[in-house]
């Protein structure tokens, strides 16, 4: 464990100046832009979004292992939000095209007689055409059963309305 760039303890060996100047060279690449100065493409695809994008939030267009991805970004009263598209993954069924992911986080409070760590939420598209949301344990749950060949039909479905199909 080092005590900073002031001496030579632990793994932290060199100057300040040192230290600033490794920061400097890692290559930075600023991906986020803001939605309300995208092309008209990237807003419409915001727009098909299973959720409201807000025009003030971020957006990062990025090239994966085989497919494309739109990630947005905003925050409302407290609340994180980010709604991902993204083509056909590699491995994902046949039956499984171009869809959206939408995510949540409650932010926790960290102390008080309310405190409480933050929660995850992952959006889902019942068979009725109502939202749900569940939480971010169950569905990892859901994705640990299906890589470990485990997977019930109720998990399914939960994978399957997890991604909402254009």
């Amino acid at each position: 464990m080092g005590s900073g760039y002031r001496g030579n303890f632990g793994s932290t060996i060199g100057s300040k100046s040192d230290l600033v100047m490794a920061v400097i060279k890692k290559p930075v690449l600023i991906i986020d832009n803001d939605l309300s100065m995208a092309s008209k493409s990237i807003q419409n695809y915001a727009k098909s979004s299973p959720i409201k994008i807000p025009s003030y939030a971020t957006y990062k267009e990025q090239q994966k292992n085989g497919y494309k991805q739109l990630s947005f970004k905003f925050e409302r009263n407290g609340v994180k939000y980010e709604s991902r598209w993204h083509e056909k993954t590699p491995n994902s069924p046949n039956y499984m095209g171009s869809s959206w992911q939408v995510e949540k986080i409650v932010k926790g409070i960290g102390n008080g007689l309310n405190a409480r760590p933050s929660k995850k939420y992952h959006l889902l598209k019942m068979k009725n055409g109502q939202k749900k949301w569940i939480d971010h344990k169950e569905y990892q749950k859901c994705i640990q059963a299906k890589n470990n060949g485990t997977l019930t039909e109720k998990q399914k479905e939960v994978l399957d309305s997890a991604h909402w199909r254009d």
